[in-house]
């Protein structure tokens, strides 16, 4: 739709404040302009979904996944919209799908973003073979497990445990975040005897 009267003052060649116009469905219109004495004008107007990431900029720890959203401008249309997705540098991140759909009537999709090494790239977002938005990627550190002999916590003085033969004390493992599936600890002696 298109604001369908405007008034232009005498003395002005334009209105104080410009006609709207509104795409209301996918497709092409024209829009049409015309004035007693005035030669009238035409333009075309293609109304187009517009597929965009739904941030700047996205941090993943490596060995971590993160989602990323990707958000369009209009309920998906019959067979659902698909878009591109790439890393700059699949030795730092990657995404998954490459190819993500989003279904018919919805505006947004998720997907996967894989940190890979401690270090920056960019993901990028395309319509076809046209870029149409992207998001710089920060991959930081791994997290850690804190692995402290002795049961009494964790310390930084990383002072060594002693323990008399055949005699057994507490351990204690701290993941530095929280996993959001169980995860197995497995431990290990450098000197199995």
């Amino acid at each position: 739709t298109v604001t369908s009267l405007v008034t232009i003052p005498a003395g002005l060649t334009a209105p104080s404040s410009a006609p709207q116009v509104s795409g209301m469905g996918l497709g092409s219109a024209t829009i049409s302009a015309s004035a007693a004495g005035f030669a009238a004008d035409a333009e075309p107007v293609t109304v187009a979904l517009t597929a965009t990431l739904g941030q700047d900029a996205v941090s993943v720890r490596a060995a971590r996944t993160q989602s990323l959203a990707v958000l369009l401008s209009a309920p998906a249309p019959v067979g659902g919209y698909s878009v591109g997705l790439i890393t700059d540098d699949a030795a730092v991140a990657t995404v998954s799908p490459a190819t993500l759909t989003v279904p018919q009537g919805q505006t947004s999709g998720q997907a996967q973003l894989s940190g890979i090494a401690e270090e920056a790239t960019v993901v990028r977002l395309c319509v076809g073979a046209t870029e149409v938005d992207q998001a710089a990627v920060t991959v930081g550190p791994a997290a850690r497990i804190q692995a402290c002999a002795g049961g009494l916590g964790c310390s930084n003085t990383n002072l060594p445990l002693r323990i008399g033969k055949d005699l057994q004390r507490g351990f204690t493992a701290r993941l530095e975040e929280a996993p959001e599936a169980a995860v197995a600890l497995t431990a290990t002696s450098s000197d199995g005897a």
